[in-house]
């Protein structure tokens, strides 16, 4: 394992040491776009479509009037793009005497998606649930979304929500809502699994500041319930707690494509406190995400990520941090541990295999236009993960990080986005396959 790391971390001192070089690269190759600025005419948007005119509109950095360059105008697009609404997203010019016209060209996807579910839990074939979802993407053509699904199994539950991302335009305000009941098989490690009855309701009203900040506040009820109370599973001594959530939520996102980022920063900071001072639920949550993507040479990236969860005071035992669930160490992917705390690290060197093409299916079909331009494409990377947990009477030890390296291919898909295959050593040369995953690990 000393080996792979050693090697490992010379290519990435190698990208940073190429990385000096990166300003260069991007003038020669921007070098005429930059040269040389338009004046926009005008700005014409799609006609015809479901999805609003001021969607684009408060998306896009260009204004009628502007000065730009080739290099505004794609970050422009990728903005579009990040919204998940289409399948491709254009920017087409046209050079006049007096200036540029733009013409905004897209390929919605498919917004009434009724879908079956088939879903592992925790990652794990072994704990299926299945069912009936459906959801009401871009709901009035304003980017809003409705869902509802119930599903069975090993998990159950049925949920409904409602998201708007611009409740008061002119403001810039967000709000979100969301209802859910659901019976959970406890995650808990050290104790017979057991089932948890959860019911919940919760409101979330943010503010977004400029293109890529933003802030929430998000008020909220949760009950838990089990059927052995004897067994003191929840904090209550009747085997049912009660508790009001609040939380405070700062997100900064400039990734240039959220689906697969090649430059751009993003981090995230969050506070929760569940409960209040003299009731039996009393405790907080706090952390951060902090990733950025490093641009190199020949479309390949360098990503870095950190990301750390702590908690104060009495923890319920259904509120344990864990790896292995949603957080994963690859080399240790099928592995189990848990504690009160948590904190994961990855470094990635990211490169293409096959350029992302578009291609169109069943055009004479009455639906055509929702089976066009579904991209396709191959990446691949290099990857270290490293990570551990621990409880809140011990201390961050080196001792117990995990880690583990590998390699992985990428495919590009309509809908899902990135489909993932990869292969992974732990410290101990103890490989993994990691034989299906779905979207971008960070």
């Amino acid at each position: 394992m000393k080996i792979l790391v050693l090697i490992f971390t010379t290519i990435i001192l190698t990208l940073c040491i190429l990385k000096d070089n990166v300003h260069a690269f991007k003038s020669d190759s921007l070098k005429t776009a930059i040269e040389k600025h338009y004046k926009v005419v005008e700005i014409y948007f799609p006609e015809g479509i479901k999805t609003k005119k001021f969607v684009f509109e408060r998306e896009m950095k260009i204004k009628k009037g502007d000065s730009v360059s080739a290099e505004m105008i794609e970050n422009d697009r990728k903005r579009i793009q990040n919204l998940g609404l289409f399948n491709r997203v254009e920017i087409l010019t046209e050079v006049k005497d007096e200036g540029i016209n733009l013409y905004i060209d897209v390929t919605e996807r498919w917004y009434l998606i009724p879908y079956p579910i088939l879903t592992r839990n925790d990652k794990d074939w072994n704990k299926l649930s299945y069912g009936l979802g459906l959801y009401q993407l871009n709901f009035r053509g304003r980017n809003e979304t409705l869902g509802f699904m119930l599903y069975l199994g090993y998990n159950k539950k049925a949920s409904f929500s409602y998201n708007i991302p611009w409740l008061f335009p002119k403001w810039n305000l967000a709000s979100a809502f969301e209802l859910s009941t659901s019976e959970y098989q406890s995650q808990n490690l050290n104790i017979s699994k057991y089932k948890e009855r959860r019911q919940g309701i919760g409101y979330l009203i943010g503010k977004r500041f400029g293109y890529f900040a933003f802030l929430n506040f998000t008020l909220g009820y949760r009950q838990l319930s089990t059927a052995l109370p004897e067994a003191r599973l929840t904090l209550s001594p009747s085997g049912k707690d009660k508790w009001m959530i609040y939380q405070i939520h700062f997100k900064y996102d400039h990734r240039d494509l959220k689906e697969f980022p090649h430059r751009g920063v993003f981090f995230n900071l969050y506070w929760r406190k569940s409960g209040e001072k003299g009731n039996i639920i009393n405790y907080s949550r706090y952390g951060g995400d902090f990733r950025t993507y490093i641009p190199l040479p020949y479309q390949t990236t360098f990503a870095i990520r950190s990301a750390i969860d702590l908690t104060r005071g009495q923890v319920p035992l259904y509120d344990h941090s864990y790896l292995g669930y949603s957080e994963r160490i690859r080399g240790h992917f099928f592995e189990e541990y848990e504690a009160h705390n948590r904190f994961v690290g990855s470094l990635a060197f990211r490169f293409p295999i096959r350029k992302i093409t578009y291609h169109s299916f069943f055009q004479n079909s009455p639906f055509a236009e929702y089976y066009r331009n579904f991209p396709f494409g191959i990446s691949g990377g290099l990857f270290w993960d490293f990570g551990t947990v621990w409880f809140q009477n011990e201390k961050l030890s080196a001792k117990k990080l995990l880690s583990g390296i590998g390699v992985g291919i990428f495919f590009h898909l309509p809908y899902v986005d990135l489909a993932r295959l990869e292969y992974a050593f732990n410290e101990n040369l103890r490989g993994e396959a990691i034989l299906f995953d779905l979207g971008v690990a960070f």
